[in-house]
């Protein structure tokens, strides 16, 4: 292209992309970021001023009240903030003072979430140019860690992630200074006694655990004591923020978790795995304590799997959100305990498999056939019935067995669940057909089986299309 066609074309770019960013509609704010982000890495024109210009566009969505938008702004701006772009230094100055000062002053809810969300990327993408203002950041975090809002304190608590990364990698010699302040800190969180001020804690005390590498070593039983403390609080919140430090608690140090905590722990989790707004949490954190103390789960596995086998009956295997935990936790299970898990398994995979496909499910498949090899062979088996029903609309028949030349549809009203339309049809045939090709069908008659679903498959996409086809006239 020439150059002239192409500096006009740019500037229609660039003016379509201002527009979108200064429109009404959060999804028209949302599109012009996405584009404006995928044109920073653009060499064909220039930096600096591309720089100023993009910068200037996402300030005017930083300073609004979108929030979805203004986080993905924050992104964008921290990647023009890389270094050994043009206006680095001068950028990451100028915006972190900015932070700094909405931190400070003003009582707004969305300059102070601003604020956070900028320190959080400016920390990620330049932590060079970032440090000096480690010792401020490190002052005022603690305002949007004790906010109001939920938002604000875990995006605060993603920005102070980012710092003690920045402090570990960085400060050798200060570094026990730094996290014994912000220890100190979260201490003083409980003694201020409200919700939020927990809630402000317990996020530290889950940075402190996964970035200050030994720091916490000393103080673990002191912690895991506070932390267990607030496992029955009246605030639903607090207690989920409990429930998922847990297996942060057991991954730090499992030693002392199995001895002193573990039994605790699964006690109150399984009574958790009873009330329906913990469910989902308390399965992924059983799961997450499995891979953490490995075999020391076997003699909580029969409570668990017989909640799992619950949640997988027919009632409750409505709830979609609900069965992905199932699944989730099934998956860790296998990987943790691997043939442990063998002998409940024959009930567990008919339920398994009168659920709907999805991404969790062909998961927790996938590690049960490798962590648990004698399932193999039946997972394959049934995995191929359920893809040939997803595919063709009706169960597996081995090859030579007697097949109709087009595909039937399944009775809606013989069916536990409901066959899903449109946009959702549309995803569970890509998830089959990408299952069937990653899937391991070892053996030649899965083999064939593959294949021959691989023909199903063909005569699907002609119904498909005449389905379409007939709902479109």
């Amino acid at each position: 292209m020439q150059p002239e066609a192409f500096a006009k074309f740019n500037q229609e770019i660039n003016r379509q992309i201002f527009q979108l960013i200064h429109g009404n509609d959060s999804n028209d704010r949302i599109a012009g970021i996405i584009a404006l982000d995928s044109l920073i890495d653009f060499e064909g024109d220039d930096h600096a001023q591309k720089t100023t210009r993009y910068a200037h566009y996402l300030r005017t969505v930083i300073r609004g009240n979108d929030t979805s938008a203004m986080g993905l702004a924050a992104k964008a701006l921290g990647r023009l903030a890389t270094p050994g772009a043009p206006l680095t230094a001068e950028l990451v100055e100028s915006e972190t003072r900015q932070a700094l000062e909405w931190l400070s002053i003003d009582r707004q809810e969305n300059r102070r979430f601003a604020a956070v969300l900028l320190l959080r990327e400016l920390a990620k993408n330049s932590p060079t140019l970032f440090y000096s203002y480690i010792p401020q950041v490190m002052e005022l975090i603690w305002v949007a860690l004790r906010d109001t809002k939920v938002l604000i304190r875990e995006a605060a608590a993603e920005a102070l992630s980012t710092c003690l990364e920045i402090i570990y990698a960085r400060d050798v010699n200060l570094r026990v200074q730094w996290y014994s302040k912000i220890l100190e800190e979260a201490h003083a969180g409980i003694k201020i006694g409200t919700t939020d001020a927990i809630h402000g804690t317990l996020l530290t005390y889950r940075e402190l655990l996964l970035k200050a590498g030994m720091f916490m070593h000393d103080r673990y039983k002191e912690v895991c004591e506070i932390v267990l403390r607030f496992k029955d609080h009246r605030d639903n919140l607090i207690r989920r923020s409990s429930i998922t430090l847990i297996p942060i608690l057991a991954a730090y140090n499992p030693e002392d978790f199995v001895s002193l905590y573990l039994h605790k722990c699964m006690l109150y989790l399984q009574t958790q795995l009873k009330r329906e707004r913990e469910r989902s949490v308390s399965f992924l954190a059983i799961g997450q304590v499995a891979i953490a103390v490995g075999s020391n789960m076997n003699p909580y596995l029969d409570p668990v799997l017989q909640s799992i086998k619950e949640g997988l009956s027919v009632k409750g295997r409505r709830n979609a959100t609900s069965d992905a935990s199932h699944f989730q936790c099934i998956s860790m299970l296998a990987t943790a305990v691997g043939l442990a898990l063998t002998k409940h398994m024959h009930d567990l995979l008919d339920l398994i498999f009168a659920c709907p496909i999805s991404e969790p499910l062909t998961q927790a498949l996938v590690d049960l056939a490798h962590y648990i090899p004698p399932l193999l062979l039946p997972i394959q088996e049934k995995l191929l019935n359920m893809l040939s029903l997803v595919l063709s609309g009706r169960p597996f028949k081995p090859l030579g067995s007697p097949v109709s030349t087009l595909p039937t549809i399944p009775n809606l009203n013989k069916e536990p669940r409901e066959v899903p339309a449109g946009e959702s049809r549309g995803h569970e045939i890509a998830l089959a057909l990408h299952t069937l090709g990653s899937f391991d069908f070892t053996g030649k008659s899965s083999f064939n089986y593959a294949r021959q679903i691989c023909v199903y498959t063909n005569l699907l996409k002609v119904t498909y299309l005449m389905s379409s086809f007939e709902t479109a006239l």
